[in-house]
């Protein structure tokens, strides 16, 4: 049993991360036991994606961190939201990035560098994100929003 609910949740080969505040704990999914814990960011954690051997985490203190999801070993620390980043999207070779400072960021996911970012897409925080095609991103705005846009990013372009 954990103690706080979960913010997030992502399966790596048999390993269930599950966030939980600002720590993640690892059970293993065939035998149900908590086989580990870290405190991985100074906020809470909002998302997390497993992007080839890497574990991304997101988090409420403004930062993305990748873990190497076999040795748990901290990889790299990306910057570049304003106000915490709510949610993550991995897409072939990018991870994009959502946060309350309304701009969506996409990372190079082999590189685990910056690419580009789209400030102020919705008018509001952006609180999750869906892939449905080969270049086509949906983001959704928060409550004040209340909106839906998807994004084609070769090149960049928005439909409301």
């Amino acid at each position: 049993k954990i103690k706080e609910p979960p913010s997030a949740m992502v399966v790596f080969e048999d390993m269930l991360f599950c966030a939980c505040r600002n720590t993640i704990l690892g059970y293993n999914t065939n035998t149900f036991e908590n086989c580990v814990g870290w405190e991985a960011h100074n906020g809470s954690v909002n998302a997390m994606v497993i992007v080839q051997n890497n574990l991304w985490t997101a988090s409420s203190d403004r930062t993305i961190k990748i873990w190497d999801a076999n040795t748990l070993d901290e990889v790299k620390t990306l910057e570049g939201h304003q106000n915490k980043v709510t949610s993550l999207l991995c897409t072939g070779g990018h991870v994009w990035s959502g946060s309350w400072d309304r701009s969506v960021i996409l990372w190079d996911a082999k590189k685990l560098e910056f690419v580009q970012e789209l400030e102020f897409v919705h008018n509001d925080a952006i609180r999750s994100m869906a892939w449905v095609e080969r270049d086509t991103v949906w983001t959704g705005g928060a409550s004040f929003c209340k909106s839906i846009c998807w994004w084609n990013y070769a090149p960049w372009s928005k439909t409301p």
